[in-house]
């Protein structure tokens, strides 16, 4: 069975690398020792994608890094044992397979609620690690300022002052560096916990567009309307988060601050576009939220005709 799996795992990586490491994040136990192994892999695709969209690689750059990223992933799956992989329990109630829409209201439901309990504690613990992270980013870019603007130069020091600003500068650039590699397996989790939500959800509606007898019953009815609810609220707070990244377009217009030194600029330009792609996701979810949400609306409706 295990050795299914890998092959499964090794011929999804080698023929579509994205939807490979999807598959595997989605497969590994969150408690493996692989799991950090895989975090670290995901962090240097995220930065080669980031590097390539910069344009600072050459084709032969970009081949030669996704193919080393690919043979890493290839022998990380090969090294993977049966109790790195996510445990799949019996359970005496119906499974939410192909068929979820035969279920009765009260055995879909039942499973739903657990499946959404865990995923909701995965996206909130996500998130507040990641909002800590964007804090601590916050505090660092005021201290880059602080640090540079506290240089003042003086005519008979010149020399010292280029000294001190280059050391300040080096400092800085590996601060950066330090942030951009914790923020991107942060990435790694946040896609994972929006991915998660959007699909469960996707999945009620789905269940509603079959409805069968057991879906009339009013607790089945008012436990739908409870999950609308819910939903909502996913809207609403992902909305605020979408709108509190704003500060990443006020950061792009002060680059110019950090211009003035090429290893500086890199790093800030690097972290810049992994903060982008932490607003494109909030921005995904919210969509998709909303979306969502007016979906389950009209089932909801529809049901109560």
């Amino acid at each position: 069975m295990i050795e299914e799996k890998k092959s499964q795992l090794k011929n999804l990586l080698i023929d579509d690398l994205e939807k490979g490491i999807e598959e595997l994040l989605q497969l590994l136990d969150t408690d493996s020792p692989m799991m950090n192994q895989v975090i670290l892999l995901s962090s240097r695709h995220e930065r080669l994608q980031a590097d390539d969209r910069m344009g600072i690689l050459s084709t032969e750059e970009r081949y030669l890094g996704l193919n080393r990223i690919r043979m890493a992933y290839l022998s990380l799956v090969d090294d993977l044992e049966e109790e790195d992989f996510k445990v799949q329990h019996p359970s005496a109630t119906p499974s939410l397979d192909m068929d979820f829409y035969r279920q009765s209201c009260q055995d879909f439901l039942q499973i739903f609620q657990h499946q959404m309990d865990e995923q909701a504690s995965y996206f909130q613990t996500t998130y507040t690690q990641t909002g800590t992270l964007l804090v601590d980013f916050g505090q660092l870019f005021m201290s880059i300022g602080q640090l540079i603007s506290s240089l003042k130069i003086e005519p008979e020091k010149e020399e010292e002052y280029h000294r001190k600003l280059q050391a300040a500068m080096s400092k800085s650039t590996r601060r950066l560096r330090l942030f951009e590699q914790q923020l991107g397996p942060a990435l790694v989790h946040i896609k994972k916990a929006n991915q998660q939500l959007i699909d469960s959800y996707q999945q009620l509606i789905n269940y509603l567009d079959f409805p069968n007898e057991s879906t009339k019953a009013g607790g089945c009815q008012q436990q739908f309307k409870q999950q609308l609810q819910r939903l909502n609220n996913l809207k609403n707070r992902s909305a605020r988060l979408h709108q509190e990244l704003n500060f990443i377009a006020q950061l792009e217009a002060m680059a110019y601050v950090f211009k003035l030194n090429d290893e500086l600029n890199l790093a800030f330009t690097k972290t810049l576009e992994q903060l982008k792609i932490l607003e494109a996701e909030s921005r995904t979810l919210n969509e998709s939220a909303e979306s969502l949400s007016a979906q389950l609306e009209i089932s909801i409706e529809e049901m109560l005709m």
